[in-house]
């Protein structure tokens, strides 16, 4: 059975990844030690060629030399823009936002990992009209997690869901995208 951070880590890395446009020469960019999966899931493919990380003790990730640490959003080139973004801090600035739009194209697959569905109806309102496409979606482990991912295209998987995945295969995605009605609730205000 996964544990409660196995599970975080698969809806965290996962969910983005498989949605992410697939090219050549990509890039990541990762902010918050709660998102670092995404880094070791992500350096896994060859097309992603610079992984950012801001935020997060990347020791572990040393051999990789496509994962690199940045103090903030200065250390990357103004014409550097991100495929993928993963943000899971316990506080979510509004500097992360803007970071986020800043280096995002529009292909863009961005997830934002939020503590509580309490949380969840403000968060929603201050990302919402920043991208074209905000959708929610929630995991278990062991009480709902919430996450947002954004994009300004249609979000559709784009590559097969990585081998070695404890739970999150493709037919378990789309039950992460169904809110139960009091979640629903909480998010919209009963719209």
């Amino acid at each position: 059975m996964a544990t409660a951070n196995e599970v975080f880590a698969e809806a965290v890395s996962v969910i983005p990844l498989v949605h992410a446009p697939v090219r050549q020469n990509q890039n990541a960019l990762i902010i918050g030690s709660h998102a670092l999966p995404a880094a070791g899931l992500s350096s896994r493919y060859p097309s992603f060629v610079d992984i950012a990380v801001m935020g997060a003790n990347i020791e572990r990730f040393n051999k990789y030399k496509r994962i690199r640490k940045i103090a903030g959003s200065s250390d990357l080139p103004s014409s550097w823009t991100a495929d993928l973004i993963v943000i899971a801090e316990p506080v979510i600035t509004d500097e992360h936002i803007e970071l986020a739009r800043r280096v995002s194209n529009q292909k863009t697959v961005v997830v934002f990992a939020i503590n509580d569905f309490p949380d969840g109806a403000d968060f929603r309102k201050r990302i919402f009209d920043k991208w074209k496409i905000v959708l929610p979606y929630r995991d278990h482990l062991p009480r709902p997690a919430l996450f947002f991912i954004a994009s300004d295209s249609l979000l559709k998987m784009q590559r097969k869901v990585p081998d070695g995945t404890s739970r999150i295969q493709k037919s378990y995605i789309p039950s992460l995208f169904i809110l139960a009605k009091d979640e629903y609730q909480a998010l919209y205000g009963g719209r």
